[in-house]
């Protein structure tokens, strides 16, 4: 079977038009397909990946691949056999003990390392602790390297865009962006959005709850590039989403001035996307109202952020130090008739409202008062008069 061989000319002319349509610089890919040549004689040439290199030359259009070995000392040993006659004895079924000795001993040998001897052929003179360079054949990779090569260069070139995308992605670390869907999932519904020159998944779990999408479609999004650090290598997942908090703070510092210039401060967030979003405020300036400068003139400024979102509803409340008065503001729309502080180490409270709104403090599936109780910080007992009957002249 006829031998692949590198062609130089078709291959130099190959990466510089990927680096050009992939927007990836060359040296980037020159630097995987060295290591992609580098992995496939190390796997044809067992304990010699350490002494394995490749230079990639694109001015004189030039691949050069060679091994460095050490020179060390001949064996003492003048009647050791050569590895053609240990294979011929390994495979006798009766073997001296000697004989064993011997195998053992070349066996152990690193094969990084040259005898005196042997390095003559490849460097006269040499002597123990010179170094020997050996020039490896490309034209010698049978058919099966050369397919590793591909198949590994395949995967250093999606790597090398990935690492690109990453740096653009990094850029845009918690702002908002627009991307465009080239992809959407049957099964999972994950959705495929090109954003710049890259392509990142958003997972059913981080877009809204029954908003849907068609390819062409440009979408919001917020960016969070989480880099973590395992077994001493540092990793970085790109998370794109339309549930985050961050989206709705990046929305909030677009639509209110106030906001933006730092006069009003963002104190927390907390979602259930889909359906409703409170946002704790407060402000540096007393003169200030840090709710009304959200809400706007006739709700214009938070009627911007929800048809973003959807339609999902958003309230602000006013935040406080004060226990009592913050919790009853994170209650609202459900007026509080009392907040009892029922243990303060643990931050628990007990809350009556009247017994028409009880179903309104609690919200549906309890999205209110979880989501007051996450602002806050305190855990939310609620209770109505028609519940506890000692409390029925608070309905009056």
């Amino acid at each position: 079977m006829a031998k692949e061989a590198f062609n130089p000319k078709e291959f130099f002319t190959t990466v510089e038009i990927i680096a050009h349509e992939m927007e990836i610089p060359a040296d980037a890919i020159y630097e995987k397909i060295s290591a992609a040549l580098c992995t496939a004689v190390a796997n044809k040439n067992s304990g010699l990946s350490s002494c394995i290199h490749c230079e990639i030359d694109p001015v004189l259009k030039d691949i050069r691949m060679y091994m460095v070995k050490e020179v060390i000392d001949d064996p003492v040993d003048d009647d050791e056999p050569d590895e053609d006659e240990l294979d011929a004895a390994a495979e006798e079924a009766e073997q001296t003990e000697e004989d064993l000795k011997k195998a053992r001993r070349i066996a152990q040998r690193d094969p990084t390392k040259l005898t005196v001897t042997e390095a003559q052929s490849y460097k006269p003179g040499a002597i123990a602790g010179d170094t020997v360079v050996i020039d490896i054949d490309m034209a010698a990779f049978g058919r099966q390297i050369a397919q590793k090569v591909k198949h590994v260069l395949r995967s250093g070139l999606k790597d090398a865009a990935n690492d690109r995308a990453l740096t653009v992605y990094q850029s845009k670390n918690q702002e908002l962006v627009t991307g465009t869907v080239v992809d959407v999932n049957p099964v999972n519904h994950a959705l495929t959005l090109r954003i710049g020159s890259g392509e990142v998944v958003m997972p059913e779990n981080e877009q809204i709850r029954g908003e849907r999408y068609g390819i062409g479609d440009r979408i919001l999004v917020y960016i969070a590039v989480d880099d973590k650090e395992r077994d001493g290598v540092r990793i970085s997942r790109v998370l794109v989403s339309r549930t985050h908090p961050g989206l709705v703070k990046r929305l909030l510092e677009r639509e209110i001035p106030e906001i933006a210039d730092g006069t009003v401060e963002v104190k927390d967030i907390q979602r259930a996307a889909g359906i409703k979003t409170k946002v704790s405020v407060d402000s540096r300036d007393p003169e200030v109202d840090p709710v009304g400068a959200c809400i706007g003139r006739d709700s214009t400024r938070v009627s911007a952020i929800v048809r973003e979102l959807g339609g999902e509803q958003l309230e602000i409340v006013r935040f406080s130090q004060d226990p009592i008065e913050y919790v009853t503001e994170a209650l609202k729309p459900a007026p509080v008739l009392t907040v009892v502080i029922t243990d303060r180490a643990a931050r628990s409270c007990r809350v009556t409202v009247p017994t028409d709104k009880l179903s309104l403090a609690i919200g549906k599936g309890g999205v209110n008062v979880s989501l007051a109780a996450r602002l806050t910080k305190w855990k939310i007992d609620i209770t109505s008069p028609a519940v506890n009957p000692e409390l029925a002249k608070l309905d009056d």
